[in-house]
């Protein structure tokens, strides 16, 4: 049995507990097989009407480090709260009772925010649905995340973030979001000055209930507009470093549309075409610009397939019939009340289609383009070019990055990605025959950079051509 001690504990772990009785061991195991073992987990029982409570009160009379307080169904963010009072750590993660923490998860985000002094870590999240099978996987950019990334850029589960415990003496979660507290919090902490140091490696599984968030999707769009209104109006009056000049007016109806569109996109791929009249109603009366691009509306139908059914949507003609003549009816709907061009609806659905290919397979086609080349350069260093490399070096091929935040490249290879990539200048000389591969998706800007005969792997080519060919065995169910 693991001994108590009088020592601060480096981690305060808040749980709020909700009717979890089935994956609450799960997470608690994992907080348990953490390499580093100092922290206490404080679970606050919200009003649970099912047996997690006595599954937590089993594992806390057998750990120490582990205690239980009960409470009134007051809301995840008021449970969140109860924790944070308690705490005594010198950093706080919050983790939902059905997200996992893969084993070195404290060790490196702890270690991470040491070394920077940022104030906070991030680390790369597996989505997964409750058969544990892999939907996506986020990793964080290259160094660290702000403000300006929380508002305008990078979502991020809750599981994945660390933070240190001074920063939250004057900040709490907001009980009057039940969806997007945890954003919410987020930016008020980087309001405060926290930034969030990155680590490539995965930290968290995120597990996707169907339907669980599909149901939030009409809360979360009168939260999301709260939120995001009330960061505009204090950053009209405030100013400081850490102020958004980005957030103007017409920025902020930008990103209330773009997001209200996704939401309600969420509620139709998951409550099917019944659910059209309400959301195009709910979305009519959103704040924001009502502009809907091709690009945009397929973006917003792959995730919301993702975390409102719990499935990939990678290219399988029988589960694309679960979802796609709805968002078919939707966009043919955003299209009749306007919000989109002639001819959206037939436009989104094919640029839609080659983003169902997935990475796994890209990846292989193009180290497969590379035959036996020793040593490959990879241009960017986003969510495709660490794909890209992970699996390169799995294989025993070295690999070079290029990426213009790092112009002139960087000392040391990128042992955090655990892909041992050197970075080198994006200007510096291509030995013959080196195959380089271009990782963005829009990479007209990129092409020039290189000489004419260099041997160019465009990743947007690959996906195109892996589509084509899987494009005659499946049916396009959201056509009309």
């Amino acid at each position: 049995m693991p001994m108590k001690t009088n020592a601060r504990p480096t981690v305060s772990v808040v749980i709020p507990l909700y009717n979890a009785e089935e994956t609450v061991a799960e997470t608690l195991r994992s907080i348990q097989a953490q390499t580093l073992e100092h922290w206490e987990a404080i679970v606050i029982n919200d009003g649970s009407t099912d047996g997690g409570p006595e599954v937590v009160e089993r594992f806390a009379r057998e750990d120490p480090r582990i205690t239980i307080t009960h409470q009134d169904n007051a809301g995840v963010s008021a449970a969140r709260n109860a924790a944070l009072d308690r705490a005594s750590g010198e950093y706080v993660h919050c983790i939902d009772p059905d997200d996992l923490l893969t084993p070195r998860a404290y060790e490196l985000l702890v270690g991470a925010e040491r070394e920077s002094g940022l104030g906070g870590a991030v680390g790369g999240q597996r989505i997964a649905n409750h058969h544990d099978e892999q939907l996506h996987e986020f990793r964080p950019p290259i160094y660290s995340i702000g403000l300006w990334d929380l508002v305008f850029r990078w979502s991020t589960w809750t599981g994945a973030h660390l933070v240190r415990r001074s920063f939250y003496e004057d900040v709490r979660f907001d009980t009057r979001f039940q969806a997007f507290e945890d954003r919410d919090c987020w930016i008020r902490l980087a309001e405060r000055g926290v930034r969030w140091r990155c680590v490539a490696p995965i930290v968290a599984t995120y597990v996707i209930r169907p339907g669980t968030l599909s149901k939030q999707a009409f809360n979360l769009l009168r939260c999301t507009e709260t939120v995001l209104r009330e960061l505009h109006d204090r950053h009209q009056r405030l100013a400081s470093a850490n102020t958004l000049p980005d957030l103007t007016s017409e920025r902020l109806d930008q990103l209330l549309g773009r997001l209200a569109f996704e939401a309600m996109t969420r509620a139709v791929i998951v409550e099917g075409e019944p659910c059209i009249d309400r959301a195009a109603a709910a979305y009519a009366e959103a704040k924001g610009a009502k502009e809907i691009t091709p690009e945009l509306a397929a973006n917003a139908a792959r995730f919301a397939v993702i975390y409102g059914l719990g499935m990939a949507p990678e290219n399988d003609p029988e589960n694309e019939r679960r979802w796609a003549p709805a968002v078919h009816a939707w966009w043919e709907a955003c299209e009749a009340k306007g919000w989109a061009g002639d001819g959206f609806a037939t436009e989104a659905w094919m640029q839609l289609r080659p983003s169902l290919v997935s990475a796994e397979d890209i990846c292989a086609d193009i180290l497969d383009q590379c035959g036996a080349a020793p040593e490959i350069t990879v241009v960017g260093f986003g969510q495709n070019g660490r794909a890209l490399v992970e699996m390169a070096t799995r294989r025993g091929v070295r690999v070079f990055v290029r990426d213009d935040r790092f112009p002139t490249g960087r000392a040391g290879d990128d042992h955090e990605g655990g892909a041992g990539a050197r970075f080198e200048a994006v200007d510096a000389a291509l030995p013959r025959d080196r195959p380089v591969v271009i990782t963005p998706l829009h990479d007209a800007g990129l092409l020039g950079r290189f000489a004419k005969g260099a041997r160019l792997i465009r990743w947007s080519e690959r996906r195109m051509e892996l589509f084509r060919r899987s494009a005659p065995e499946a049916e396009m169910a959201g056509s009309r």
